[in-house]
């Protein structure tokens, strides 16, 4: 070894360079002075050389990349190198190591720009033998950028080779300035053809397609198509294009690899990068810093955010992308002129977030966000096109108006349909504000949060005919102008015979109409023993039509309305004086507290109020749920222990299809604040930061606490039925039935959800009978001991002061009542109730026309 030290010695004196790998031959090189010294083959960073030394001055080198001739000759006892006159032989088993030394260090000797670094890699650079990272390194330019390097199919041979019959496949190789096909043999031949700057053409072959570049024919190997295909217009573009397009091409990869080359190759651009190239850079790291100065440069000098709207496109952006780029062009938009700007990129990321939408509500946030920036910008005609057809497509959400997120206040607009309001609402800002907007919209507003006052005043403000009469009735009873006294109540309608079918159907709950949630349910409704018709005897007597005029009157009229068969009326004196009651066995009756038919007492009801307590009652024994109503269950709670709710525990297995667990998604459409910025909502909505809650449900209100797992939040620990008794002990001595609800599990909530479902149901029966709503919620509080001393309150402040008090804890007092009323209200506003009375009275009631 101690000649290979003398020989790296005489090769870096001689300035050659540093010995990088050496192989001893069979042969000898004589020296200065005729002496001969043993061969070496040697290769540095600049060539091959056979070389003997004994010191840094004394020695020889043969320049075998000068060499006139040189041969390599392969044979089956060992290859041989003859170089010009002189034969050395390959030691045994040493043929691939000097194989490698020739044919790197012959491509190494025939460059002339070599420069450091390692090799390039990128999507389109396949893994580089050491001989053609030499060649990379040694023929291109300092500043020269590799994009692709790909092995072809076709074959070459080379002029004067160094071993007979020595072919290579022709690799394409593609810089950001040239394109050629390369050829590299075992033993370092070289062959370069230059191709014509023109896109590469295509043709379809067996498992491979064939190309041509101006003159020039090749195959893509069998199976390795593709990026052949995917670069086929680069070679006919010009530096700064084929660049950019290089870039993209490989961030489709979708690799680390594309993306660490599309960052390389848009650095590449230097001077000549624009502020989407800047762009497409800042999408490749995490930073917010470049992307926000990039934005700025484009905004700078484009009319408007087309370019990053073509990037988005061309580039195929993943959503979380494109939201990025959306970002920084909104947050640098402080007014609608600059908004108005950004439009066209919010355009271009609407369908990313539509294609990654789970469900209808995940698509209309996208719709959402791109309205709102509408709006905002001024674009009012195009946020209408937008938001008509998605309120169209938008799936009801009975059952979230049912079960709303836990603490809302339905006062203050939470609860409800809360993405169906949004779209109304951003509805009515594009047709001009309620002033212009119709009427349709502020009605669907009105009963989607029929306990927010302002609803009904725009409604009845900006209405006409009976639909601005029944809202401004509705007003004064949210606003206590006109309670609900006796002396304000109106008669009830008259009857001119029975509701259809059809009729009735629509008079029920969606969710419980046929082929509804509930529409199978009533064969199996579970039965809680009824009252024993002796013992009622003894302490009620039976209600003669003679003495109880008003009584019969409004039993007639709801058995007319809902055709049924006269029901019996018992008049309860003793501990039941209080409330209304049906029961289906042994015959169908109802049990009337004595306290309602009591002139003057706190109890009393008028006529109207009359016909909505037994229009509940009839409702219930019509559609074969009186045992199971929601006051049943609840008052069965607190007077029978745990039997009304273990026996309707039975239905769970019929409710299993109701989808409870689900209104986590539909109560709230995910907040979008992330997109559009809050300022902007401000504006938009026409509210102030701290009112905004109640029109926008999202991070800035208590329906941000809504999401997948409300249920699991509002049901607490119980979440079968068997542990409903459990949770009715925890909250013996509670402040009476409301408090249940905070302690239910999903199970239960399926009976809760269930029990409201059929009590709403009743109470529009209730409503159309009575013709008044304020003699519905007058009857409603009169029939409910707890809620008698609330009518004076109602009265004086109005409903949404009593509905809106919360306890010690900020829980609502009165949640089950605030969801009940909330439906008698929306109801009383729908066309659906309109229809029906017309039907009910045979005709428009005088009072009642448009």
């Amino acid at each position: 070894m101690s000649h290979l030290d003398d020989i790296r010695r005489f090769l870096s004196a001689q300035g050659h360079g540093e010995l990088q790998r050496g192989q001893r031959l069979k042969g000898s090189l004589p020296l200065p002075g005729g002496t001969e010294l043993e061969a070496w083959l040697a290769q540095t960073g600049e060539g091959v050389f056979l070389a003997a030394a004994v010191d840094t001055a004394l020695g020889t080198l043969v320049d075998l990349s000068r060499v006139e001739e040189l041969r390599y000759q392969a044979r089956l006892l060992g290859d041989r190198l003859v170089v010009g006159s002189r034969t050395f032989s390959v030691p045994y088993g040493r043929s691939a190591e000097v194989r490698r030394i020739l044919r790197t260090g012959r491509v190494l000797a025939g460059g002339t720009s070599p420069r450091p670094g390692s090799a390039p890699s990128g999507p389109f650079i396949q893994a580089l033998a050491e001989h053609e990272a030499a060649w990379v390194a040694t023929r291109l330019e300092a500043d020269e950028v590799l994009l692709a390097w790909l092995l072809t199919a076709t074959e070459t041979d080379f002029l004067n080779p160094v071993q007979d019959g020595l072919t290579a496949p022709w690799r394409l190789v593609l810089t950001d300035r040239r394109a050629l096909l390369v050829a590299l043999s075992d033993l370092g031949d070289v062959r370069e053809q230059p191709l014509a700057e023109v896109p590469m053409r295509l043709s379809e072959g067996t498992g491979r397609v064939d190309l041509k570049v101006g003159s020039y024919s090749f195959s893509s190997p069998l199976g390795r198509d593709r990026a052949f295909r995917v670069l086929t217009e680069l070679t006919g573009l010009p530096r700064e294009p084929r660049l950019r397009e290089a870039a993209r091409l490989s961030r489709l990869t979708r690799t680390p690899e594309g993306w660490a080359a599309a960052g390389r190759f848009l650095q590449a651009l230097g001077e000549a990068a624009g502020p989407v190239d800047e762009l497409a850079l800042a999408l490749l790291t995490e930073d917010p810093e470049p992307l926000e100065a990039a934005m700025a440069r484009l905004r700078a000098e484009a009319p408007d955010s087309a370019p990053a709207a073509e990037l988005v496109e061309r580039w195929e952006l993943e959503e979380h992308e494109a939201l990025r780029l959306l970002e920084a062009a909104l947050d640098g938009s402080q007014g609608p002129e600059e908004a108005a700007w950004a439009l066209p990129l919010h355009e271009a990321v609407r369908p990313l977030r539509l294609a990654a939408a789970r469900d209808l509500f995940a698509e209309t946030e996208a719709d959402l966000a791109l309205a709102e920036h509408l709006l905002f910008a001024g674009a009012h005609d195009r946020a209408q096109a937008l938001l008509e057809p998605r309120l169209q497509a938008l799936p009801d959400e009975d059952l979230v108006e049912v079960l709303p997120a836990p603490g809302a206040d339905l006062t203050r607009g939470h609860g409800g349909q809360p993405v169906h309001i949004r779209v109304l609402e951003l509805l009515v800002q594009a047709r001009g504000g309620p002033e212009q907007a119709d009427t349709a919209a502020l009605a669907a507003l009105a009963r989607h949060q029929p306990l927010v006052a302002e609803r009904q005043r725009e409604l009845a403000t900006h209405s006409s005919g009976r639909v601005a009469a029944r809202a401004a009735r509705a007003l004064a009873l949210l606003e206590g102008a006109s309670g609900p006294q006796e002396a304000s109540l109106p008669a009830p309608p008259p009857v001119a015979g029975a509701l259809s079918a059809e009729e009735l159907e629509a008079l029920r709950h969606p969710v419980e109409r046929e082929g509804g949630a509930l529409g199978r349910l009533q064969g199996a409704l579970a039965k809680v023993v009824p009252p024993d018709l002796g013992e009622v005897r003894s302490y009620c007597q039976r209600a003669e039509a003679e003495a109880w005029p008003a009584l019969h009157e409004a039993l007639g009229a709801a058995c007319t309305a809902l055709g049924m068969d006269p029901v019996p009326a018992w008049i309860s004196h003793g501990e039941k004086r209080v409330g209304v009651r049906s029961y289906e066995k042994p015959d169908p009756f109802v049990l009337v507290g004595a306290a309602h038919l009591e002139e003057g007492g706190p109890h009393a009801l008028s006529p109207a109020e009359l016909r909505f307590v037994l229009g509940v009652e009839l409702m219930h024994l019509r559609l074969g749920h009186s045992r199971v109503t929601s006051e049943e269950v609840w008052a069965g709670v607190w007077s029978k222990g745990f039997a009304a709710v273990s026996t309707t525990a039975s239905l769970l297995p019929f409710l299993g299809y109701l989808p409870v667990d689900l209104i986590g998604r539909g109560r709230t459409a995910r907040a979008v604040q992330r997109v559009v910025p809050s300022r902007w909502l401000q504006r938009v909505y026409g509210a102030e930061a701290e009112v905004l809650e109640a029109v926008i449900p999202g991070d800035l209100g208590r329906l941000g606490e809504a999401g997948a797992s409300a249920l699991g939040s509002v049901t607490g620990t119980v979440d079968k039925a068997g542990k409903v008794r459990a949770g009715v002990s925890r909250l013996r001595g509670a402040a009476g039935p409301e408090a249940l609800e905070a302690d239910l599990g999903a199970d239960t909530a399926r009976l809760v959800a269930a029990h409201r479902v059929m009590q709403i149901t009743a109470d529009r029966a209730g409503l159309l009978l009575a013709g008044d709503v304020h003699a519905a919620v007058s009857a409603l509080l009169k029939t409910n001991s707890r809620l008698t001393p609330e009518v004076p309150r109602v009265q004086a402040e109005g409903l949404c002061a009593v509905l809106g008090r919360r306890d010690d804890e900020d829980r609502p007092v009165y949640p089950h009542l605030s969801v009940r009323l909330a439906a008698l209200l929306a109801f009383w506003l729908s066309e659906e109730q309109a229809r029906l009375h017309d039907a009910l009275v045979g005709g428009l009631a005088s009072g009642d026309e448009e």
